[in-house]
């Protein structure tokens, strides 16, 4: 649902862009609709649900009990690898959603030469960007100070160039890089710049940077797109430049999004705090633990953040918190699985003369009508897309035409998409409909049936034509 509600507002944006005079209004109507569905009905049922589950949890120990805590991702992941002696790659992308990163998984499945598995962690509380990052450090203690700057053993968090400090401090053998200043650098530069380091922290931000400022908030679907293409390529960059096997892909916190604003009446006002309140977003709130609040979930962070003594609020369903500034669209830093569920890409490139490796393919595109002969002008032919889309099966476009001798095209092109996933062959029948040229055609020449999709080598199938005289209409006499 959040991925088809994201699908849907980076197309409707489009038509506001090139408005038509004809659909605009159908299509807001419409776009209300969607909203209210999304919004009213599957928002307010999940979340309902899901904070029923989680908030004996979040009251009692300030997490959700038996699910992996990004707090461990290091341990878990990064630490099992170097013990093997091998080069890990993290990728931190800010704000990378859980279903955002499913795209993006399924992309790298089927454009990369490698397996990309999809797993997942919960967010610290609260989901923003100080927390998160801090959380996916190595370090035993996380604290806080009375200004709620984050440290981790003591050592602050809030820069690429202190939290390699923090890396180096638990390895020597690691390095933190900003992706944008990793893309400007030349092929040599990069390549001196991991020699020798074991473990490489990527920091990417393109999502939040959008989505966390009032006058780009509403464009962060579209981010949510470039972050894909960018992530992509980062990839493809390791795999291909620095000869990376092993990359993790994770994101610091996920994010609410609505295309409206929220009601006044869905809106908390600060107000309803009694006592002293360290830190308010529009998603969560950072007091002391003798401080109240109406209508809010209380947290415990005990156990999760040390340093000054502090308690959590975060607003149920998915209301905000009156706060000054940014925008009220794009939230996060709350309980919602949308903002809590971290995905973890694990991303395993390999070589073709690994045992286990498997070369991305195309589905294959087959000509399974008998007959190669036309009698008319209009007729059809079924076609059998081979294998179903999987992991290493990626979609494929073939352009279809008839042609004679002197390769000149004398039917109309077709198109067909083979992207069908389902295992039952019947199912993936295409039956496609061509229209050749009015013309005389000789029964005793040999004509052409061309398929392509501008990869594989082109194929042909001979073909007779015998259409004694046709009419306008394509019938034959």
């Amino acid at each position: 649902m959040d991925s088809l509600y994201r699908y849907f507002h980076i197309h409707f944006g489009n038509t506001l862009k090139a408005p038509n005079e004809i659909l605009e209004d159908s299509l807001k109507k419409c776009a209300d609709k969607i909203e209210n569905l999304y919004h009213e009905w599957y928002l307010k049922k999940i979340t309902g649900t899901w904070t029923n589950a989680i908030v004996g949890d979040l009251e009692k120990l300030g997490y959700i009990s038996e699910i992996n805590k990004q707090r461990d991702f290091y341990k878990h992941y990064v630490s099992a690898k170097k013990s093997k002696n091998t080069r890990t790659f993290v990728i931190i992308s800010d704000a990378l959603r859980y279903e955002v990163a499913v795209e993006l998984a399924e992309i790298l499945g089927y454009t990369t030469k490698g397996k990309a598995t999809l797993e997942s962690m919960q967010a610290i509380f609260p989901g923003i960007t100080k927390f998160g990052m801090a959380a996916l450090l190595p370090g035993k203690d996380l604290t806080v100070n009375d200004k709620m700057a984050v440290f981790l053993n003591e050592k602050p968090t809030d820069s690429t160039i202190r939290r390699n400090s923090v890396l180096t401090a638990t390895d020597e053998n690691s390095i933190a890089v900003q992706y944008k200043d990793l893309l400007q650098m030349k092929k040599q530069e990069r390549r001196d710049l991991i020699s020798g380091k074991g473990i490489i922290y990527i920091y990417h931000n393109t999502i939040d940077t959008l989505g966390d400022k009032l006058p780009t908030e509403t464009k962060v679907f579209d981010a949510c797109k470039t972050a894909i293409d960018e992530l992509t390529g980062l990839v493809k960059l390791i795999l291909n430049d620095l000869s990376g096997i092993h990359i993790y892909i994770i994101a610091d916190h996920g994010f609410l999004y609505t295309y409206k604003p929220l009601a006044e009446s869905q809106k908390i006002s600060k107000q309803t705090f009694k006592g002293e309140v360290y830190e308010l977003g529009r998603r969560y709130a950072l007091v002391s633990p003798e401080t109240t609040a109406e209508y809010l979930l209380p947290i415990n962070t005990g156990r999760e953040i040390g340093g000054i003594p502090i308690k959590g609020y975060a607003p149920q369903d998915t209301v905000r918190i009156k706060v000054q500034g940014g925008g009220e669209n794009y939230v996060h830093g709350g309980i919602s699985l949308q903002e809590m569920v971290v995905p973890v890409i694990v991303y395993k490139g390999m070589r073709s003369d690994y045992k286990k490796y498997v070369e991305v393919q195309n589905p294959g595109l087959s000509l399974i009508s008998d007959s190669r002969k036309v009698s008319n002008l209009m007729f059809s032919l079924d076609f059998l897309q081979k294998q179903p889309i999987g992991e290493k099966v990626q979609p494929c476009s073939y352009t279809l035409h008839f042609t004679d001798d002197s390769d000149l095209p004398i039917s109309d092109t077709q198109t067909v998409i083979a992207n069908r996933t389902v295992a039952n062959a019947q199912e993936r029948v295409f039956r496609v409909k061509f229209t050749l040229k009015q013309m005389a055609y000789n029964p005793n020449k040999i004509y052409r049936f061309v398929m392509t999709n501008n990869i594989d080598v082109p194929e042909e199938v001979e073909f007779h034509i015998d259409i004694a005289f046709a009419d306008d209409f394509g019938f034959g006499f």
